[in-house]
């Protein structure tokens, strides 16, 4: 029985030793397609920018640049340069009694709104330069580019602080749309937004893009009752691409933006 028993443990102990090979094999073949597959799923996606006036991938540019796709400038709830910039390093935006104040690395010309500003902005290349332009809203757009730093060689001269550079959605070569409504109740808050897009011709294609919101102000005014600062805004723009040969295409683009403030 005891002779039994020594068979039977050393039997197991050939068996687990014999086995042990196979299993050590099956865990690392497992292990490594695991890897494989965490490496597969982990790609970073390549951004395009074109601070240097061609299209190029972020990580080729030689200068210092932070860019936003349009996708993400959604998913974040970006609605202006306030919100922009706690995304940005070494960028800011604030508001003064007299105007806005836009600052890279700490350079900025003050809120005079009869200065140009050290940092430009730029609506697909066409400098927007005083101050108060700072409070169109961030809307339907392909990307953001904030490059730090001087920019008067690809952008323009006063831009010696840095450029802030939007870039506005293109017309799609497949119809497209979208809408959106958000409410704030505790401010009396909202936006509503409508996007269109799709060929109109073989070589033409168009782009509508409209947005509409209303600020009810997050703090009372006890002189005036009233709440501030109560804002209006209203954007409308429309694109239209022409390709009119296979190295040339034309785009026409017409927007018109008012925001009213009140407080």
């Amino acid at each position: 029985m005891k002779h039994f028993d020594w068979s039977v443990q050393n039997l197991n102990s050939y068996s687990i030793r014999s086995l042990l090979p196979v299993l050590i094999l099956a865990g690392s073949v497992s292990v490594s397609g695991a890897v494989v597959a965490q490496e597969e799923t982990l790609v970073l996606e390549e951004v395009l920018v074109t601070a240097t006036k061609r299209v190029q991938s972020l990580q080729d540019v030689p200068i210092s640049i932070a860019a936003l796709t349009g996708d993400t400038i959604e998913d974040m709830g970006i609605r202006n340069l306030e919100d922009l910039a706690t995304y940005v390093p070494n960028f800011s935006k604030g508001e003064s009694g007299i105007g806005p104040i836009m600052q890279i690395r700490g350079i900025a010309s003050g809120a005079n709104q009869g200065f140009e500003q050290s940092v430009v902005m730029y609506v697909d290349d066409i400098p927007l330069s005083r101050a108060p332009l700072s409070r169109m809203p961030i809307f339907d757009l392909e990307r953001v580019e904030v490059l730090r730093g001087p920019q008067n060689v690809l952008f323009g001269k006063n831009s010696i602080g840095g450029a802030v550079s939007f870039i506005s959605a293109r017309p799609t070569g497949e119809l497209s749309g979208k809408a959106s409504i958000t409410y704030g109740y505790e401010y009396d808050d909202y936006e509503a937004t409508a996007v269109i897009s799709g060929p109109m011709t073989e070589n033409l294609a168009g782009r509508l893009s409209v947005r509409a919101a209303s600020y009810g102000g997050y703090y009372d005014n006890l002189l005036r009752d009233r709440d501030e600062e109560e804002r209006e805004e209203g954007t409308i723009r429309g694109m239209l691409t022409w390709d009119a040969t296979e190295t040339l295409e034309v785009l026409l683009k017409l927007e018109h933006n008012r925001v009213e403030g009140d407080g």
